[in-house]
């Protein structure tokens, strides 16, 4: 029993570590393909 207060914690902390890291790279990527979309848009806009 006394493994086991030290396991909870470190299977919740790589959770949210890999949570975190899931979530920036989700962010990073939607904010790229959002760029992608502003610039077809300026350009779409630019040729009118």
């Amino acid at each position: 029993m006394t493994a086991f207060p030290f396991d909870l914690p470190l299977a919740h902390f790589l959770t949210m570590t890999a949570s975190v890291i899931a979530g920036a790279l989700v962010a990073d990527s939607v904010e790229t393909s959002g760029r992608r979309w502003l610039d077809r848009v300026r350009r779409f806009l630019g040729i009118r």
